[in-house]
């Protein structure tokens, strides 16, 4: 899960960099609903589907291609249980 983390972190700071201000805000806040509990993984999933829908057209290729691994992970880890 740590790899996760740091991928996810490494993102962040890319979409930073390239000034995709308001979908780090999205990706910041989707983290805040894992708290430990499965709904909260769950929530996070949710939220990331709707931000990988909303804003795969405005990333290059490859930063689509991060967030739709990133979403894919965690929906792999939760339905794989």
């Amino acid at each position: 899960m740590e790899y996760y983390w740091d991928t996810f972190q490494e993102f962040i700071k890319k979409l930073e960099t390239q000034k995709h201000f308001e979908l780090v805000e999205e990706l910041e806040d989707a983290q805040k609903y894992v708290n430990g509990l499965t709904d909260g993984w769950y929530e996070f999933l949710n939220k990331l589907k709707v931000i990988y829908d909303q804003s795969s057209h405005v990333l290059a290729k490859d930063d689509s291609d991060k967030l739709k691994y990133l979403v894919e992970s965690i929906d792999s880890m939760l339905n794989n249980r």
